[in-house]
């Protein structure tokens, strides 16, 4: 069984419409290890084409390849692809070098889908180079090499993954005389060494350096020259051990094209970095502004100290108006109240509208009335040492001011407070009782209140022998983080909370949707980034065709060019958020520097989960944008892809 057997292979190509143009016309051959074979032939013969299904880059022809017994056409992609990886080593015309890597790097493309180490692969491509006399060129470009070199770094390339079957398409087309003579010959050397050593040229001089020519002509095979015999294969072939491109290798490789084209890259990392800076700095700005405002409140009111009312049954009131009366709150229901999680205590409280105090001939007539309780800390105490107590009345700056222009010389005297109220009878009467001033409170707080202790209420109440029944409940939570949990839970068995804690939860819902809305505007111009990488990355599989052919030609699947733009893609998401975030903290430190003597907090808040979501999403938008460019970069036809070049 021969090593490569080609059965009545025909190839044609599509032409406009369903026109088809034939190239091979049924050649069969059969092929060995050791040879050196040169496929002689005019320009447009098919030599090239015959090379790229020997190769599995064409698999569009009929007839059978078989490489020991397996015929090509039966592999699936993935074994077509491990097939020239191991098997395949291809030396081109026009070098097919990739132009922005080094001389080391071309070879060390190849090595990076084997099963070496990195340092393992570093000192077989230097051996490598150094065997076809390039070991002082390692570091220099493409662009610094002669012809000559350009193609024994081709080779050294090829030889990388120690292949059976090297294929090189017109090796001397675009060399001298003399860099012509020493690529034959190191050729020749490589085909002693046991390899199939298969060379496309329409020079007789070239074909002459081989063990074997094969003439075509016209798609067919004219002649089989021997010109010697096959060398000697042996004994032991080192099997080369193959993997897959890595992710490293092509993050690697994408970073090094972003940095071949750092200035164009640069333009796009800062494009994108802006919408970046600007979601971040509104979600700062949000959350800053919760910060502040939740510190103000905080200083006037306590958060953790939520009133309950228990809700009641509709009554008519008058003639057909229905209202809703609050249900009373008995000393089972704060009992009950005591036992709920997280709830410290829980006191009785009357709220009253119908009220007035009346200092000389000046009546004060507030917006309401409450007795005592822990929602009026002693902070807010404008004037006076301590709450009301038994027979003391607490005022509010406004309610002060009705009764004297000096609000706080009002701290000592004694007022009548008077309540409208109904009897058994459903009479009205006018409880009153006097009661001595001992605290203003601050208007702002307390606007319209007028407060005193509940034992207070219930002597009037018991004067009148009328039951006094708390329509309220003041109940204190042990951590404001609990607050919301605790008014869940009344708000299902049947209460309507109220306080600090509600409003805090709520303005926080609100500040919260405005610096969403606002980092959503400002995230329009994601967008605006999200079209310029889907323009550079297309301008990328443009420039980067023969690159991508090269790949292929070596082993690289369809996935290994898709994950390498979707690697270029995501490293530019990167670059782009980690400058948004950059500009972001210098932003916030600015900006807080001004604000913290006014505000003593920090009026833009960079957040670590704001910094991961701004790396993040920068990353998700850049990989989505690369979804179309990585895709078309995967179908592109290898051979399609290298002609371009040639």
């Amino acid at each position: 069984m021969s090593y490569i057997e080609l059965k009545d292979i025909h190839k044609s190509y599509k032409l406009s419409g369903k026109q088809t143009f034939p190239v091979l016309h049924g050649v069969d051959l059969k092929l060995e290890r050791g040879e050196f074979v040169s496929i002689l032939g005019e320009s447009g013969g098919g030599k090239s084409t015959l090379m790229n299904i020997i190769g599995g880059m064409d698999k569009d022809y009929t007839g059978d390849v078989l490489i020991n017994g397996k015929a090509l056409h039966q592999m699936k992609e993935k074994e077509l692809d491990d097939y020239r990886k191991t098997n395949v080593g291809f030396i081109f015309q026009s070098f097919n070098l990739i132009n922005h890597m080094t001389v080391l790097n071309n070879v060390l493309i190849t090595l990076k889908m084997t099963t070496m180490s990195e340092k393992e692969r570093v000192a077989h491509a230097k051996d490598l180079l150094t065997t076809v006399g390039l070991g002082d060129h390692l570091h220099k470009r493409p662009n610094q090499l002669s012809g000559g070199q350009k193609q024994r770094v081709a080779i050294a390339r090829a030889l990388a993954n120690n292949p059976d079957i090297i294929l090189a398409d017109e090796p001397t087309g675009a060399l001298d005389k003399k860099n012509s003579e020493q690529i034959m010959e190191l050729l020749d050397t490589i085909a002693k060494q046991g390899k199939l050593v298969i060379t496309v040229t329409h020079s007789q001089k070239v074909a002459d350096y081989g063990t074997r020519i094969i003439k075509i002509d016209d798609g067919r095979i004219a002649d089989d020259i021997r010109l010697k015999d096959a060398y000697p294969l042996p004994e032991h072939r080192e099997e080369p051990k193959t993997k897959n491109l890595s992710m490293p290798a092509t993050f690697k490789m994408a970073l090094d094209n972003i940095r071949h084209n750092l200035k164009r890259n640069l333009l796009v990392t800062i494009g994108g970095s802006i919408g970046i800076f600007s979601v971040i700095i509104m979600l700062a700005l949000g959350s800053g502004v919760q910060t502040y405002l939740h510190d103000e409140i905080m200083k006037n009111i306590n958060p953790t100290v939520v009133q309950l009312t228990k809700k009641g049954i509709s009554q008519q009131d008058g003639e057909s108006s229905q209202i809703k009366k609050s249900a009373a709150v008995s000393e089972d229901d704060l009992a009950k109240m005591k036992k709920i999680n997280h709830v410290t205590s829980a006191e009785k409280v009357l709220w009253l509208s119908s009220t007035r105090i009346k200092l000389g001939s000046k009546i004060a007539i507030p917006q309401y009335f409450q007795t005592v309780d822990g929602a009026i800390p002693e902070k807010d105490l404008a004037k006076g040492s301590h709450i009301p107590g038994a027979n003391e009345i607490g005022l509010s700056k406004d309610v002060a001011k009705q009764l004297s222009k000096k609000p706080n010389s009002l701290i000592g005297k004694t007022v009548t407070f008077y309540v409208n109220m109904t009897d058994k009878n459903q009479q009205p009467i006018v409880m009153q009782k006097k009661l001595k001033i001992s605290a203003i409170f601050n208007g702002n707080a307390q606007m319209g209140l007028l407060t005193a202790d509940y034992g207070t209420l219930q002597d009037m109440y018991d004067k009148q022998k009328l039951t006094l029944k708390a329509n309220m409940a003041t109940v204190k939570i042990d951590k404001i983080e609990n607050v919301k949990t605790v008014q869940n839970y009344f708000k299902k068995h049947g209460y309507t909370p109220n306080g600090a804690g509600a409003f805090l939860d709520s303005l926080t819902l609100y500040i919260s949707i405005a610096s969403y809305v606002l980092a959503a505007i400002a995230g329009i111009s994601l967008l605006v980034s999200a079209i310029m990488i889907i323009v550079v990355l297309y301008i990328s599989v443009s420039e980067r065709t023969k690159e991508i052919g090269i790949l292929r030609a070596i082993g690289a699947r369809r996935k290994d060019i898709r994950h390498l733009f979707f690697s270029e893609a995501s490293l530019l998401g990167l670059f782009s958020g980690a400058i948004g975030v950059g500009l972001a903290f210098i932003a916030a430190a600015i900006g807080n520097y001004f604000a913290r003597p006014h505000m003593h907090v920090s009026l833009l808040d960079v957040t670590p989960g704001f910094v991961l979501f701004g790396l993040m999403i920068s990353i998700l938008i850049s990989v989505i944008a690369g979804l179309a460019p990585s895709s078309k970069a995967a179908n592109l036809d290898p051979v399609e892809s290298l002609r371009k070049f040639d």
